[in-house]
C-alpha cells in the first residue's frame, strides 16, 4: 500500500508540474523600450519627452519628439525650422502702400 501511495504522489507531482508549464506557455520576448530621456547631440543636455521651462523646444529624433533648451545649436535649428515651416504654411499677402500725394 505504501508503494502505491508513493507512485500516485510522484505521478501527481509530475502531472501538476507539466500542467503548470503548459498553461504558462513560452516566455514572452523582451522588447526594448525607447528611453524617456536622451542626451542632446549638440549640448549633451538631457532631452526629456515632456516639455518644461528648462526644455521648451521640440526636437524630433527618429520619429520621437524630445525637448531641448533653446540655447544649444540643436534647439536653435529646431526653432528656425519651425519658423520656416510656419512661414511656408501662412498665405503671403502683398503689402500695399499709399501713393504719396
Amino acid at each position: 500500500m505504501n508503494s502505491f501511495i508513493r507512485v500516485v504522489s510522484a505521478a501527481t507531482v509530475v502531472l501538476s508540474t507539466l500542467g503548470a508549464a503548459a498553461l504558462a506557455g513560452p516566455p514572452a520576448a523582451k522588447v526594448a523600450k525607447a528611453p524617456a530621456t536622451i542626451s542632446c547631440p549638440a549640448c549633451k543636455m538631457p532631452m526629456p519627452q515632456k516639455k518644461s521651462a528648462a526644455t521648451p523646444v521640440p526636437v524630433a529624433i527618429k520619429g520621437t519628439t524630445y525637448y531641448c533648451c533653446a540655447g544649444c545649436p540643436a534647439g536653435m535649428s529646431a526653432l528656425k525650422m519651425a519658423a520656416e515651416k510656419a512661414a511656408a504654411k501662412s498665405p503671403k499677402t502683398a503689402v500695399k502702400t499709399a501713393a504719396p500725394k
